[in-house]
């Protein structure tokens, strides 16, 4: 423990020394000790509580285009100062939720088959992002895991874990929240991009660069 935690957790305990610098004995505060904290809540903790159903309300695909309509037809200098309302939307994670599904099996699993379980995992993905709390490439605690992947019903040697933790394979959950932050960012950014770019955007390549230089080269 550093000096500065130290300090920071004899400040928060600030309780502990008002006996010792009163008036009162040091046998006072043996006989009377402070009464002991409360824990704190685990961050998941209120997603029992919560009905994943009841937060799907839209269809993402009327609110990514809602989005990308906005982004256009605002000045270039319109700033966007709610865009973690877009990221709280569960409609959004469903989305990508089946987008990345569809990457790692090769099919876009329907809206209506994906089970319950799985809601209640994209609400607490959804809830560690908003809140500050996801953490990228933590193999060692995933919110939610690849259809692929088999459920856990033993442990696994340390070997295996080793070479899991070693992998250079994205992890399912990031790779989800890599959808969700494309899905909102990019019609935000997409409009403002110089319409010389051809770099990682839809429906450009550097084909269309060599088709770009080939109609405006002049002889």
């Amino acid at each position: 423990m550093t000096p500065r935690t130290t300090i920071k957790h004899l400040h928060c305990n600030h309780s502990l020394l008002k006996p010792l610098t009163s008036s009162r004995s040091f046998s006072y505060v043996l006989t009377h000790p402070p009464p002991p904290q409360l824990p704190h809540p685990p961050p998941n903790s209120n997603v029992q509580n919560q009905d994943p159903y009841s937060l799907l309300k839209e269809d993402p695909i009327q609110i990514c285009s809602a989005l990308w309509v906005k982004s256009f037809s605002s000045p270039p200098n319109t700033s966007f100062s709610n865009l973690t309302g877009f990221i709280s939307k569960l409609d959004l994670w469903v989305l990508a939720y089946q987008r990345s599904c569809a990457h790692v099996t090769g099919t876009f699993p329907p809206r209506n088959a994906i089970h319950s379980h799985v809601l209640s995992d994209l609400l607490s993905l959804r809830n560690a992002v908003v809140r500050g709390q996801f953490a990228w490439n933590n193999k060692t605690h995933q919110l939610i895991r690849s259809p692929n992947e088999p459920p856990h019903t033993r442990l696994i040697s340390k070997r295996k874990l080793q070479a899991f933790l070693d992998s250079d394979e994205t992890c399912f959950q990031d790779r989800l929240v890599q959808e969700v932050l494309v899905m909102v960012l990019e019609p935000v950014f997409e409009a403002r991009f110089s319409p010389k770019s051809h770099a990682f955007r839809p429906g450009r390549s550097a084909h269309t660069v060599i088709q770009t230089i080939r109609r405006k080269k002049t002889y």
